[in-house]
């Protein structure tokens, strides 16, 4: 509905006022009726309005929804089972081989999502969950379970959240939020994340042994958990790998990797970084751009970098 005029509080419409349904039927208020008749007419025209494109929006949803699901079963046959009211974009990709598998639980939401599985892995995405601008990776035997009404999302549609799965396991308790920037978990290695826990943006977590979160944690942006050093630190390693990374195969040194573990009802403030090694207890607070190193942190302890403080004060 369109009404093009300016009306004034409080006055009668000086002028006949012209009013066009969305199925081209026309309503013309003449000079003389009350600005509450007006409203009157204007809100009950809007609501059925709205109605009307909602109900169009929702057809077109379950139209590309339904066409895309159909699309994939007959593409990949059993290997992908998607269950009664889950939606999926049209923008929604999936990849997989025969030796894989995909299940997705009922009243799931898939929003321009890249999903590709192979090497004999599998992805199981429980009831309720809902992904949006959502990468994942599986292979060599990957494992990834989102338990129920998981919520994952990443703010720009270009960026997407990454989840990469080379061989090792991968799982996040119900009712998680993730908006991380990046979480890969190598062969062999076990990421974990409890009920009702949150990542935050533009945070990084990178399992090579294990990563284990409990519930009700709460972890912020720009967070950085590694439980491996991700390099040799021997000079003579690292130069070596470099060389190696132009012929292929890359040999790589040492890596130091140690578990990482986090307790429950934690706080992980903006900008901290938890390293290999570190264990950490219930009900703790760590500090915004805090480094924590290897050790061990009894619960219900705060954690805070060393205060700035004064070294000279020039002439």
């Amino acid at each position: 509905m369109v009404i093009s005029c300016a009306i004034t509080h409080g006055r009668a419409v000086s002028k006949a006022v012209a009013f066009r349904y969305l199925d081209g039927r026309a309503l013309t208020l003449t000079s003389g009726k009350s600005l509450s008749a007006l409203f009157k007419i204007g809100i009950a025209a809007y609501f059925a309005a709205q109605k009307v494109l909602a109900s169009a929006r929702n057809l077109s949803k379950t139209v590309v929804s339904r066409s895309k699901i159909r699309f994939w079963r007959e593409l990949y046959g059993d290997v992908a089972s998607v269950s009664a009211g889950t939606s999926v974009s049209w923008d929604t990709k999936l990849s997989i081989d025969g030796v894989s598998s995909l299940k997705i639980g009922s009243n799931c939401t898939l929003r321009n999502c890249d999903i590709s599985i192979g090497g004999g892995s599998s992805v199981e995405i429980h009831d309720g969950v809902e992904l949006h601008n959502v990468s994942i990776f599986a292979a060599d035997s990957a494992v990834v379970k989102i338990a129920n009404d998981c919520h994952f999302n990443s703010f720009s549609s270009t960026n997407k959240t990454s989840i990469r799965v080379v061989g090792g396991k991968a799982s996040w308790g119900s009712w998680v939020m993730c908006d991380a920037g990046r979480i890969s978990v190598g062969s062999t290695a076990v990421f974990s994340m409890g009920d009702y826990s949150g990542i935050g943006e533009n945070s990084e977590i990178r399992a090579e042994a294990m990563v284990d979160i409990g519930a009700y944690t709460m972890i912020a942006y720009n967070v950085t958990i590694f439980d491996t050093n991700t390099h040799s630190v021997s000079a003579e390693d690292r130069r070596r790998e470099v060389e190696c990374y132009w012929r292929k195969p890359v040999v790589r040194g040492e890596v130091l990797r140690q578990p990482v573990t986090i307790g429950s009802d934690c706080w992980i403030g903006q900008g901290a970084a938890i390293l290999k090694g570190v264990t950490i207890g219930s009900s703790c607070v760590v500090g915004m751009q805090t480094v924590v190193g290897s050790g061990m942190y009894p619960e219900k302890t705060t954690i805070v970098s060393a205060k700035a403080r004064h070294v000279v004060q020039q002439q």
